[in-house]
This record gives C-alpha cells, sequence and structure tokens, in this order.
C-alpha cells in the first residue's frame, strides 16, 4: 500500500510540474517573439542571433528532446557537420566556409524573417547615397565573383587600371594605392543590379566575416593574389590616444579625417609584385587588426588548432586578473531579463566577484534551476528532486 501511495505521488508532483512547465513557456514564448522595429534588422543583431542559434545548434543534447531513430541520425549528423566546419573556418577553408554561409542564409531568412521588405535596414542597398565605401567594395566584388570566381579582384584591378602609381593630396610621393573615391566611381559606373538573394547573401558574408571569417579581409584572402596584409603602418591607437592628451587639436582632426593613417586602417594587398594599399578599408579597431595578426602567426608556425586553446587560455587569465566569474544556468525555458539580472546578483554576492552569466534551455529539467559556478552545481531543478524522490522509493522498496 506504501509503495502504491509513494508511486501516485511521484505521478502528481511530475504531471503539475509538466503542466507548469507548459503554461510557462507558453508565456514565455509569447514574450520572446522578436519586437520588430527600424533596429530589429541591423548587422549587429543579426549577428547576435546567428552567434546564439548555431551555438544553440552546437550544444544542444539531441537524446533529451524525444527524437525518433531515423530524426536523431540525421540531426546528429547535421550537428558533426556544423561542428567540423566552424572548426574549418578557423583554417580559412572555403568549403566550410561555404556551409556555414549557407546555414546562416537559411537560419536569417526562415527564422529570423529577413526579405525583401526589411534587408536593406542591414545594409542601405536602395539609397546609395547612404552606402559607405566597404559596402560598395563589398557588392562589387560579390557581383564579380558571380561572373569571375576567385579572379574577381585581379579582374576588377585590371579593368579600371587601380594597379598605378598616384599622388594623394599632402604626400611628395606617388604611391600604389585604392581610394574611397575610385570605389565610388566604379560602383557608380557598373550600375549593378541586386536581386533579394544577391542582397541576402551580401549580408550573410558581413555577418560571417565578423563572426568566423578575417573581418574586412576575409573575401580578399581567398582571392588570387599574392597575398594580403594589415596594421604594417599608420599610427597605434596608443599613440594617438596620447596625442589626444596634449591637446593638439588639429592633428587629432587630420587622424579623424584620415589624413594620418591609423595603424588599423592599414589593409595591403600584394598583386603582380606591387603592394597595394586600400584606403577604403579598416578593421575597424586596433584590436581586429591585432587579431589578424595573431592568426597570420598561428598558421606560419603550423598550430592554427590550437586557436580555439589560446581563447580559452586568454580567456581563464583575464577572469583571473579582473576577478570575474563564470557562471551556467540551465532551466526549462528562457529566463528573462529581469530573472537574469537578479540571479547575476545572487551570485555576484556568493562569490565575490563580477559573474558573467549565460544560459541554457533544457526541456528536461521540466522547472526550476540548475547553476554551475566555478566548479560548484547548484541543482533545485524539479527533474532533480524527482530523481532523488525515485531513489528513495527504490530504497524502501528494495
Amino acid at each position: 500500500m506504501l509503495r502504491v501511495l509513494l508511486i501516485v505521488i511521484v505521478f502528481l508532483i511530475a504531471g503539475f510540474a509538466i503542466y507548469a512547465f507548459l503554461k510557462r513557456r507558453s508565456k514565455q514564448e509569447a514574450e520572446s517573439d522578436i519586437e520588430v522595429d527600424d533596429k530589429t534588422y541591423t548587422l549587429e543583431l543579426m549577428t547576435a542571433f546567428v552567434k546564439r542559434r548555431l551555438d544553440e545548434i552546437t550544444k544542444i543534447n539531441l537524446y533529451d528532446i524525444g527524437l525518433s531513430e531515423e530524426e536523431l541520425k540525421r540531426r546528429k549528423q547535421k550537428k558533426y557537420e556544423l561542428k567540423k566546419a566552424l572548426k574549418g573556418c578557423t583554417y580559412g577553408d572555403v568549403n566550410d566556409k561555404r556551409y556555414v554561409k549557407e546555414l546562416i542564409s537559411d537560419l536569417l531568412s526562415k527564422e529570423y524573417g529577413v526579405d525583401e521588405t526589411n534587408i536593406s535596414k542591414a545594409i542601405p542597398f536602395d539609397v546609395p547615397s547612404l552606402l559607405t565605401a566597404q559596402d560598395k567594395f563589398d557588392i562589387i566584388i560579390y557581383m564579380y565573383k558571380k561572373e569571375f570566381g576567385y579572379e574577381a579582384l585581379t579582374e576588377l584591378i585590371k579593368r579600371y587600371n587601380l594597379a598605378t602609381l598616384k599622388y594623394l593630396q599632402g604626400e611628395s610621393k606617388p604611391s600604389y594605392v585604392i581610394t574611397e573615391d575610385e570605389i565610388s566611381d566604379i560602383y557608380e559606373k557598373e550600375k549593378l543590379v541586386l536581386s533579394f538573394k544577391d542582397k541576402l547573401e551580401i549580408v550573410v558574408q558581413r555577418i560571417y566575416q565578423h563572426y568566423k571569417g578575417y573581418s574586412s579581409i576575409d573575401e580578399i584572402r581567398d582571392m588570387n593574389i599574392d597575398g594580403v596584409s594589415g596594421g604594417v603602418s599608420g599610427l597605434p591607437e596608443s599613440f594617438i590616444s596620447q596625442v589626444a592628451q596634449t591637446g593638439t587639436t588639429d592633428y587629432i582632426e587630420q587622424v579623424s579625417e584620415h589624413k594620418v593613417p591609423r595603424a588599423c586602417d592599414s589593409i595591403w594587398i600584394f598583386f603582380q609584385g606591387k603592394s597595394i594599399r586600400l584606403a577604403f578599408l579598416s578593421f575597424g579597431t586596433e584590436a581586429e587588426r591585432y587579431l589578424v595578426n595573431f592568426l597570420k602567426l598561428l598558421c606560419e608556425r603550423g598550430i592554427l588548432g590550437e586557436y580555439s586553446g589560446c581563447c580559452e587560455e586568454f580567456t581563464r587569465r583575464y577572469n583571473v586578473d579582473h576577478n570575474i566569474a563564470t557562471a551556467v544556468v540551465t532551466s526549462a525555458v528562457a529566463l528573462t531579463d529581469e530573472q537574469m539580472a537578479a540571479l547575476k546578483d545572487k551570485l555576484e554576492k556568493i562569490s565575490g566577484k563580477t559573474v558573467t552569466l549565460t544560459q541554457k534551455t533544457d526541456p528536461t529539467v521540466l522547472a526550476g534551476l540548475k547553476v554551475e559556478l566555478e566548479g560548484r552545481q547548484l541543482d533545485g531543478t524539479v527533474k532533480s528532486r524527482l530523481d532523488d524522490l525515485s531513489r528513495k522509493l527504490n530504497e524502501l522498496i528494495v
């Protein structure tokens, strides 16, 4: 009789937990719908979405979501292929790059809702006056690549005679350089007509190069040229900051107007024996330039496969130096921003450190939270309680 009563209690608890979980999930799903406004389709928000989805795809436990044998096999293969491709991207493998970009394209069009009506919010394709020099160059290279493949950049340089010495304003000697004005003139002359698919592929490339690629030089490095380099000339950010503190405003204005080049603005290609500076391109920040040079160093030494380990060790050392603790919270459904903030505050009081909190969702926990903090695990999930109750029942029965 006691055995039957205990079993009934277990089923009642499980039923209540499942009901609460389903009710809460339906509510949070409604709250988590994308709030569409002018900022929804920016490159920054779409990049963040892609990073989150790819992370979910590679880390999800497929055995816990009740898939059929055939579907489980298919999803396992997809997960394996994605992990392999993401790793191959760090080596610059063009096939892995193509695979990841196709998946990003599917995520944007099928899940994020990117279509003809909103894609120009990411890059203003329909308003040429708003396009940056990099936007125009990306569009030109994409269209040339459709026709000439990896000879696209070579064809562009030859067609418009770009590999010639030029005198720039303020310089006493001529140099090999491709300027922003030249890119704008080429864009106007080409009169390119883009389909939605073309626009989507250009947006995908921009997201890819900042997520897994080589920043502004990602497409260039795939071209059939002699090489590409960055950050080998110009002033470092540290020096510019020191000058700014002296109050030399005229000099700072020249830097901001690109009359005096920064190191992170320095991108060169090696083409048929000539070093040509791409004056219209920039890494954006000196940090990106350091990253590219670091990757080049790993390639030269044949240890690019250690890149992920380098990142982990750098993160560990940075966290130790800055008193930062990492924590992971697992719940049946995604927590709200308010819940995450409250949990982060409690964990910081417990650890005495600044906590970087990330969350994972796992439907099998049913309800409650499981928190991992610096090797410690705090498990307050319904699943844990049911497992504990089941274990005690087995002990009683035995």
